[in-house]
């Protein structure tokens, strides 16, 4: 018996490779700057028109929203994206200084997260600190008396804030199953900063509506991430991230080879005492 216990012990550990160590090695270094991780989104049907609220996912909540570029935004709504009527209402800025650009607004409009880091009368409000950068051309994000609706967005636009240290800049705990997801690593970050509020009017068929987001979002401290065409109104594909499985892989395989070891070496001792 004593033979067969030592014969056990000396079963060498599973031992993971050299590439298989530097894959880990990194990932872990990946995880450690990979602070946006998607995007969500909050589609629903009020009256005639479908509210989608956005938000940019991050793994913390002590991470801050930087900015959104690169963007391509799209849907299949025959008049495009609702605009409210008025001057300050009718292109993506959103009405900050006016308090009328809420996610209860039949507006549609960008924003850096949300004023004063919370709701007032059950409404959340667009920041003060909203900025358009150059990709929103003509007069897409500042109108002018005679400027028509902006009903769709200019390709490659994008958003900022002006002040990342503020308290419109908070993330929100975004739980429930009303809300849709980039990626499975999105759902399970599960907080987000509010980016965005659009309208859009329902068709006939609701169902048959789309929108789409291709995006860059970017972490204040330098952290981004590029997701294309995510499905605003249906959500993503919840996939497992590759190098989350890849090592999940790596470690069954390691126990399972283990396992086999043991097995084996007891066997062998076992026909030796018989």
């Amino acid at each position: 018996m004593k033979r067969l216990l030592n014969s056990c012990a000396r079963v060498p550990r599973p031992v993971v490779s050299a590439g298989a160590a530097t894959l880990l090695s990194g990932v872990m270094a990946n995880k450690a700057t990979a602070e946006v991780v998607g995007f969500a989104s909050y589609p629903r049907t009020v009256g005639s028109n479908r509210f989608v609220d956005v938000y940019m996912v991050m793994d913390s909540a002590t991470n801050k929203f930087s900015s959104v570029t690169g963007v391509t935004l799209t849907t299949n709504a025959a008049a495009g994206f609702t605009q409210a009527a008025g001057l300050a209402s009718k292109t993506w800025k959103p009405d900050a200084a006016g308090f009328s650009s809420t996610d209860t607004s039949v507006d549609s409009f960008v924003t850096a997260g949300t004023f004063s880091g919370g709701s007032y009368g059950g409404s959340y409000y667009a920041s003060t600190n909203t900025n358009g950068n150059s990709g929103f051309t003509g007069t897409s994000y500042n109108a002018t008396p005679a400027s028509a609706a902006a009903t769709t967005m200019p390709v490659g636009a994008g958003w900022f804030t002006g002040d990342p240290t503020s308290v419109d800049n908070t993330i929100m705990l975004l739980t429930g199953t009303q809300y849709k997801w980039s990626s499975s690593a999105a759902q399970t970050a599960g907080k987000g900063t509010w980016i965005a509020h659009l309208v859009m009017a329902n068709p006939g068929t609701p169902s048959s509506l789309t929108a789409t987001l291709t995006a860059t979002g970017s972490a204040v401290g330098g952290s981004t991430l590029t997701f294309s065409n995510f499905d605003l109104i249906n959500g993503g594909i919840a996939v497992p991230e590759p190098a989350t499985a890849t090592l999940a892989g790596l470690g069954v395989l390691s126990l399972a080879l283990g396992m086999k070891r043991i097995r084996a070496r007891l066997k062998k001792n076992s026909n030796r005492a018989s």
